[in-house]
């Protein structure tokens, strides 16, 4: 069950780096055939970076990858969009704390065209409420689950 749950991680982390060469905003990231992607210190970002060599062969596309703790990656991500810097072409966030704030501040794009103009993304392996809860605001889907844990809070009664 453990391998399955690992695959499916992986093949969706395909499906995510499919779409990033599509997404790929920054006109000087195209030009240079390089995108720079920011992802969270933790475990399931491994999956992420163990795909990338096989990304840059499928694309010829080198992929940057900067790494950086939950509590510094909010502050960078909030520096480079309000100074207009562009310097991330994806990032990997916990949603969904800040998809509103990013859709409000156009810091964001819509993936319902590019979903629609890629074969190969099946929406189907995602739950809806799962991408209600992390990838989707006001009816439009601005990012794709590929990790996702749930939270609790747990209290003792005395």
């Amino acid at each position: 069950m453990k391998s399955k749950a690992i695959l499916v991680r992986a093949l969706t982390m395909a499906l995510v780096f499919a779409m990033a060469l599509s997404l790929v905003t920054s006109v000087q990231a195209a030009r240079e055939k390089s995108i720079t992607i920011l992802l969270e210190t933790v475990p399931d970002s491994e999956y992420v970076i163990k795909l990338i060599p096989e990304f840059e062969k499928a694309t010829g596309i080198k992929v940057n990858v900067e790494k950086t703790t939950f509590m510094v990656m909010r502050d960078k991500l909030m520096t480079n969009v309000l100074s207009g810097r562009g310097q991330y072409d994806v990032i990997v966030v916990d949603a969904p704390f800040w998809t509103g704030q990013f859709v409000n501040g156009r810091w964001i794009i819509p993936l319902d065209d590019y979903i629609k103009e890629t074969p190969s993304v099946n929406m189907d392996v995602y739950y809806p409420s799962m991408l209600d809860l992390a990838g989707v605001f006001d009816g439009v889907t601005y990012m794709l689950p590929f990790y996702q844990y749930n939270m609790v809070m747990l209290t003792r009664s005395l």
